[in-house]
């Protein structure tokens, strides 16, 4: 997925804040209103799966990360949902 392109075409994020950081589900949308991308929060830094979506609403990236570090593969899909590439 090529991020940069994505990111400017952004409208809205949500974050839930608890004492000044980042908790929860974090979400962000397209200027169309589809989901762009999904993120859990623990003590403002990024915890559990992350999930980036194309602007038709096909998965197009998947990452885990721990206290705010990627843990694990990146998981990388075709528009069409075809699986594309495993990045370590």
């Amino acid at each position: 997925i090529p991020a940069e392109p994505l990111f400017r075409s952004l409208l809205k994020e949500e974050y839930t804040y608890y004492n000044n950081k980042k908790e929860g589900l974090a979400t962000m949308y397209y200027e169309s209103g589809q989901k762009f991308a999904i993120e859990n929060y623990k003590n403002d830094l990024k915890n559990g799966d992350y999930y980036m979506y194309y602007e038709n609403g096909t998965l197009g990236m998947k990452a885990f990360f721990v206290n705010g570090k990627r843990k694990g593969t990146i998981e990388f899909y075709e528009e069409d949902g075809k699986k594309i590439e495993k990045n370590k």
